[in-house]
């Protein structure tokens, strides 16, 4: 990546808001129980790891490959519409992990119905809450009928009504939060990890601050470097 490409981010943190679900809302502790995890009411469920194979309470296994269910990484190029990818990428795995396949999802469709629910126009970025209240409510089209593009004149066009009549084949049916308010960091993690042993990934985000450049290229030794950027802007 060149310092002329410009990349777009996107995430935007969500605010608290009580009407979440999480794992011990009825209809979610359910599924999660079906799945053969058992909802955290101050104790550790039973995690199965991506095997099928369960794991003893306090004991998660050491590692966890997901990437034979994962469709391929998509580049959102200069858009902020990296909530859109995750939602996008989520679906596809699900599909893929139930039938061994999956249609390609819209990317593009998912960002614009997202950016509808929060009344706003243009690349602004989104919130991961109204990404996945946006898969809910409208599901999401398959892509061949509208195609990914980050042109400044082609991105925020509506789709036509044909792709959120589509769509509605193509609907989630339940998201739940995992970093409820009051909820230590330490049992968040704990959480994910019981999850994605479980063979359920999440979406999150996290913030890139302006030396991230810095993990790409450094310009006077001309050459890559393995560092995880830092809060600073300072770099040259």
């Amino acid at each position: 990546m060149s310092e002329a490409t410009k990349r777009g981010f996107g995430w935007i943190p969500d605010y608290p808001d009580f009407r979440d679900f999480t794992e011990d809302t009825p209809g979610v502790r359910e599924i999660l129980a079906a799945a053969g995890i058992r909802a955290a009411a101050g104790t550790r469920g039973t995690a199965v790891n991506g095997a099928g194979r369960a794991t003893p309470p306090g004991a998660p296994p050491a590692a966890v490959d997901l990437r034979e269910w994962a469709s391929a990484v998509e580049d959102q190029g200069a858009l902020g519409s990296c909530t859109a990818h995750a939602g996008a990428g989520v679906i596809e795995y699900y599909e893929r992990k139930s039938f061994g396949r999956h249609i390609d999802a819209s990317r593009l469709f998912l960002y614009k119905a997202t950016r509808n629910l929060m009344k706003m126009k243009g690349d602004t970025g989104a919130y991961l809450r109204l990404t996945m209240g946006a898969m809910v409510l409208f599901g999401v089209a398959p892509e061949e009928y509208w195609p990914y593009t980050d042109d400044d004149q082609e991105f925020d066009r509506e789709p036509p009504a044909f792709c959120y009549a589509f769509a509605q084949n193509y609907k989630t049916i339940k998201y739940y939060r995992h970093d409820p308010p009051g909820l230590a960091r330490p049992r968040v993690l704990d959480r994910l990890k019981t999850y994605i042993a479980a063979g359920h990934p999440a979406m999150f985000g996290f913030t890139v601050y302006s030396s991230v450049k810095a993990a790409v290229f450094r310009r006077e030794i001309s050459v890559a470097i393995d560092k995880i950027p830092i809060n600073t802007d300072n770099f040259n």
